[in-house]
Parts: structure tokens; C-alpha cells; sequence
């Protein structure tokens, strides 16, 4: 079975492809990295960085269309591509302009 096909097993729902701004939150929301998100499903997204390396195993993607933050885990990497599954429920994302890049989820 090719890698491809193993990928497509592999998940619980289908992609849609998109081409949709993303911020990828580390250190606590202090920093942020752009991406493109390729591919996204209910479960996961595909998403395009400048290196996959500086990606964080776990981290907050926020969608900027639509203002949604998820909880993300990495499955895979390759170049600069990274796989991703979402570990939490979508919820709209709120900026703390007090505090720089700051985002944070809406309670």
C-alpha cells in the first residue's frame, strides 16, 4: 500500500481542499507562525509552513477566516508540509491586544 493510500485510510473524515490563512500559537500564545491550511476535515488539516521543523508537536491553529481556534497534535512531517489532528473542539478565537500576540480562546 502506498503511503498515500495508507494516509487515506487512515482518517475518519474526508478532506476538502482549501487555501485558507493560518497562525500557528506556540509558547503560550506569545509567538506566532504563519501557514496555509491545504487540506481540512473535521478531524485534521494539511498545513504548508515555511519549515516544518520550527512546528511544535502540540499547538493552537487558528483559522483567520473564520476566526476558529483548535487545539492541534503533528502525525506527520515532510519538507514543508505537517499533518495534523485536532485534539479539541473548534472555539472562536479573541485577540488580548493588551498583551502583544497574545490569542486566546473565547470562554
Amino acid at each position: 500500500m502506498s503511503k498515500l493510500a495508507a494516509e487515506v485510510s487512515e482518517r475518519r473524515s474526508a478532506r476538502r481542499r482549501t487555501l485558507k490563512e493560518g497562525k500557528i500559537l506556540h509558547a503560550g500564545g506569545r509567538s506566532a507562525s504563519k501557514c496555509v491550511i491545504r487540506d481540512l476535515s473535521e478531524t485534521g488539516a494539511k498545513l504548508i509552513c515555511q519549515e516544518s521543523v520550527a512546528v511544535p508537536d502540540a499547538f493552537r491553529l487558528i483559522c483567520v477566516s473564520d476566526n476558529v481556534i483548535r487545539d492541534s497534535k503533528v502525525v506527520w512531517r515532510n519538507a514543508n508540509e505537517v499533518g495534523i489532528v485536532f485534539t479539541g473542539e473548534p472555539r472562536l478565537a479573541e485577540r488580548d491586544y493588551s498583551s502583544g500576540l497574545k490569542l486566546f480562546a473565547k470562554q
